[in-house]
């Protein structure tokens, strides 16, 4: 019998990851093994392609939710017609305040744009907008923002920190990548 191919760590949480069968084909899926961290790839056809797919993936620092340790920076890539550029380099993702219960909130940076996250009553809400505007007043329904993510909440308000910072990160992803930005954060010392 083959040995399965080896895992990277989780990208966003830095723990051990794991394949998933459904018990009826020889398919699977790579997902985290922190239950705190929801990450996880798509179904594959083969266990060896979801090694490759989990593997791929852009490993990023995990940031500190404390303001103290805030430092990291990110380098911006846009990608057009084949041709790569180094657009400059600025403030990845700075989660300046986290926490809370009923509503867990978090507010930052998401290179550059303020943000505001807010989960409560079942849902969960990210806004980005423009640098200088309010991205708490841009959570109220029907509000324009840049960028806006929902969800729903299993912990109804009460959403443990580690889960919003995971959340966080995906949409900050999300985000930059509708930006046409390719999100790396540099290795802190």
């Amino acid at each position: 019998m083959t040995r399965p191919p080896e895992l990277l760590p989780c990208p966003f949480c830095g723990c051990d990851a794991q394949f998933v069968h459904n018990g009826t084909t020889d398919g699977a899926w790579v997902q985290c093994m922190d239950p705190n961290c929801w990450a996880e790839t798509r179904y594959m056809d083969t266990i060896k392609e979801a090694a490759e797919q989990w593997n791929k993936r852009v490993p990023l620092t995990l940031l500190s939710a404390y303001p103290n340790d805030i430092d990291a920076s990110l380098v911006a890539i846009r990608i057009a017609d084949g041709d790569v550029t180094v657009v400059e380099t600025i403030n990845a993702l700075i989660i300046e305040s986290i926490g809370g219960y009923c509503p867990c909130q978090a507010e930052g940076t998401m290179n550059g744009y303020p943000f505001y996250f807010r989960a409560r009553h079942g849902d969960w809400q990210l806004d980005v907008v423009e640098v200088g505007g309010d991205p708490v007043e841009a959570s109220i329904p029907d509000a324009p923002a840049l960028y806006r993510a929902e969800g729903d909440d299993p912990w109804d308000g009460y959403m443990p920190v580690e889960a919003a910072r995971v959340l966080i990160q995906a949409e900050y992803i999300r985000f930059s990548t509708q930006m046409g930005l390719i999100p790396m954060i540099e290795e802190q010392p």
